[in-house]
């Protein structure tokens, strides 16, 4: 059963604000820019994620941790005061969201994994429909993993999960009843789903998949064009023996071309205090051919790089970047973007250094600023863990402490292939 709980509301803003005063180390105002703690029974997610909402509101998601990890969302406007926030939980698992979406009436999704407790392996997802002040509309639970979700045309939920190393695609009505599921695998095995609405008709799905050798391959990016039905178009791949991807994500430009940013590391994977993840950067065209790609590298090791469109039609790379202190346990986080032009070029790249996003973070447009949601360490601090919001300029700046990142530019020899597509059996995955 999910309890719910409202930690913050309008009365208690002043309280909020003068409780992330006393924890804040350091704190740089000006008359545009801001910083804005919120410390939520320390809040913490490995993919913190946010939108938003409308012209003056945000709507954040991640999760609390105590006896164990519980959902918590949170809506904020625009100056960062807090509007309410709720955590939810259950006693027999840990719930890490991961996705957040807005409904067209208003009222959010939010979804994630379900690690079972005492803490073991990751045995299902959850989702749940909230309205506009944060309660519980209807809640599910799926055997499978939630990835993404979108919203149908017929107003239904679309989510794409894991089946068994397949993508299973699971709709859900509107008052959260099961309609149906796809499974659909491509290649050998699938992992890091993500998806979005074809702006023509039908889906692109991008994910990893494996070399026709098998799971013990390198991880490549694959991209597929689905019809309406779901129904796989075409399936193409990008390899490179020597490298393998992770969490890609997906956006389509104004003249139908695609962008696929992940980060990408070699092949095999020998961890030492040398090694680095970097990031990548793809573009290829509306029926999947390679335009070009690029790798950004910076000496750290990058993940969780999103790519997203910035208002004067550019691109923005959020990644986490970290190194490895005594080649054992990450360490030195920081949180940076990458400012690129539609041909991949870097127009200015920051380093956060007063940032700590231990579990991660996300850069949000917003007319012509952007937003960064992070969570993390304050610098300085006792190992209070909280969630961030910080308005940034035009370029990025924030409140204090940028400084320039050091990313070069390289290619990668991808080779394109076409995936091999089937379609196993599956169940009701909806527990």
């Amino acid at each position: 059963m999910y309890s719910l709980t409202n930690v913050f509301s309008n009365n208690t803003k002043p309280f909020v604000i003068l409780f992330a005063l006393l924890i804040m180390t350091q704190l740089c105002f000006s008359q545009t820019l801001f910083k804005h703690h919120f410390d939520v029974n320390h809040l913490s997610q490995t993919y913190v994620t946010g939108l938003k909402a409308d012209t003056s509101h945000f709507v954040l998601a991640g999760f609390t941790f105590g006896t164990t990890f519980r959902p918590t969302v949170m809506m904020t406007d625009t100056s960062g005061s807090s509007i309410w926030a709720a955590i939810f939980g259950e006693s027999t698992h840990r719930n890490q969201p991961s996705v957040i979406l807005k409904t067209n009436d208003n009222h959010f999704i939010v979804s994630g994994t379900r690690v079972r407790q005492p803490v073991g392996s990751v045995d299902s997802s959850f989702a749940m429909k909230l309205d506009w002040n944060g309660n519980i509309k209807w809640l599910k639970k799926f055997a499978t993993i939630t990835q993404d979700v979108i919203q149908l045309p017929n107003n239904n939920y679309l989510f794409v999960t894991l089946g068994s190393s397949s993508a299973r695609f699971v709709e859900l009505d509107t008052a959260g009843n099961y309609v149906n599921a796809i499974n659909t695998k491509f290649g050998t095995s699938n992992y890091d789903l993500s998806i979005i609405k074809a702006t023509s008709s039908g889906y692109y799905l991008t994910g990893t998949t494996h070399t026709p050798s098998g799971v013990n391959s390198p991880a490549d990016l694959f991209l597929a064009k689905l019809d309406t039905a779901f129904n796989v178009q075409w399936a193409t791949a990008y390899s490179d023996t020597t490298v393998s991807f992770a969490d890609p994500t997906v956006i389509e430009a104004s003249d139908g071309s695609i962008y696929i940013s992940s980060y990408v590391g070699a092949y095999p994977l020998v961890i030492t205090p040398t090694f680095t993840f970097d990031i990548s950067l793809l573009k290829v065209s509306s029926i999947g051919n390679l335009l070009w790609n690029k790798r950004y590298h910076n000496g750290r090791n990058n993940n969780i790089a999103r790519v997203r469109f910035t208002n004067d039609g550019n691109l923005l790379l959020t990644p986490k970047t970290y190194i490895y202190i005594g080649g054992t346990y990450p360490d030195d986080y920081k949180a940076s973007v990458i400012k690129t032009d539609t041909s991949g070029n870097i127009i200015f790249q920051i380093r956060y250094n007063d940032v700590t996003p231990v579990y991660g973070f996300d850069v949000i447009p917003h007319h012509n600023n952007f937003y960064m949601l992070s969570h993390g360490y304050i610098v300085g601090s006792t190992g209070i863990a909280d969630f961030r919001l910080s308005k940034l300029d035009n370029l990025c700046n924030s409140a204090c402490n940028n400084t320039t990142e050091n990313y070069t530019v390289s290619s990668i020899p991808l080779v394109p292939y076409t995936v091999a597509v089937t379609t196993p059996s599956g169940v009701n995955p909806v527990l």
